[in-house]
């Protein structure tokens, strides 16, 4: 894509003073020929920049966030699991920071992530701010940054080639905040705000993309203390690696929009000097119930194999051991 790029405005310094040095001659119409080309060329530069930006921030690999994982290596397995036309790995970015705070695995059909990948800060206190949606769930030619609904909107709206109505095209790719209205369910963090400082990091948690509808008694019971004891965990870890999941269920909400998950479940891979394992665990629990089972990370891995229906789920590096 670099050498394109380079041809591309090789031809638009040769081309461009043809612009301001219109003849009446017979070379008219190579000038108006050069003219288009031009035209052309400078919209085919800027949709290729858009493309190459976006593919930092939505590719195979994590490509631009692998920092987000234990050795820089994703979890493996899911790569099995059917539709993955459907499933896109994200970088989350928040507005004005230039670098990716986090990854999420995100189902477009769920419309919500299959996992959060994060580092646990091991400080902070929750917050309540506004959720925000993902442009690039939309489009590539859209924004790396999470943004609200109306300024995603009108963003689309902006766009002189995505088609269709912008609110139809937004609820097509991905959640929204109304989709929770009138819900038994809480909007549950995979990666927890209260695991970050205030700041960036602690607000880039705030997107439907680290959202699961999750059971209320679960989420501000069992599983809050869970959380709470990483965050305490952290402490005594140089790095704290955390990936946190969903299992999808028979249930859905808001008009068969958002399934609600069967089954939540975590791991951590706390990192000592040198990079070195000092301890890990996996827990799950059902999202009907108030219960976190702990168990070791092959028995999690080999848990979720059965949950999901594959059969190499693998989490950490080396089981982060």
């Amino acid at each position: 894509m670099g050498e394109v790029s380079v041809a591309l405005c090789l031809n638009l310094t040769v081309a461009v003073p043809i612009f301001g040095h219109r003849r009446e001659t017979s070379a008219i119409r190579d000038t108006e020929h050069w003219g288009y080309t031009s035209r052309h060329a400078l919209q085919t530069l800027y949709i290729l920049s858009l493309v190459e930006n976006a593919e930092r921030y939505i590719s195979a690999n994590f490509a631009n966030c692998q920092n987000s994982f234990y050795a820089s290596n994703p979890p493996n397995g899911f790569q099995n699991l059917p539709s993955q036309a459907s499933i896109v790995n994200l970088c989350l970015m928040y507005p004005n920071n230039p670098s990716p705070f986090y990854a999420a695995l995100y189902h477009k059909m769920y419309h919500y992530p299959l996992y959060s990948a994060y580092i646990s800060s091991g400080t902070g206190q929750r917050a309540n701010k506004t959720f925000l949606l993902e442009p690039q769930l939309v489009s590539p030619r859209l924004s790396p940054y999470m943004m609200t609904q109306t300024d995603l909107a009108t963003a689309i709206r902006a766009d002189p080639i995505i088609a269709g109505d912008p609110n139809t095209l937004i609820k097509a790719s991905q959640a929204v905040n109304s989709d929770y209205n009138g819900t038994h369910y809480d909007k549950g963090h995979l990666n927890p705000d209260a695991q970050h400082p205030p700041g960036p990091a602690k607000y880039a948690t705030y997107t439907l993309a680290n959202i699961v509808p999750m059971n209320l008694t679960l989420n501000r019971g069992q599983w809050r203390l869970y959380e709470d004891s990483i965050r305490n965990l952290t402490l005594n870890c140089t790095t704290m690696y955390v990936i946190t999941g969903a299992v999808n269920g028979p249930t859905w909400i808001s008009n068969n929009r958002v399934n609600v998950p069967s089954h939540i479940w975590s791991a951590y891979c706390c990192v000592g000097p040198n990079n070195k394992p000092i301890s890990t665990q996996g827990v799950w629990a059902s999202n009907n119930a108030d219960i976190v089972n702990r168990v070791t990370i092959p028995n999690l891995q080999s848990w979720l194999n059965g949950q999901l229906r594959v059969t190499n789920i693998n989490l950490f590096h080396n089981n982060c051991t």
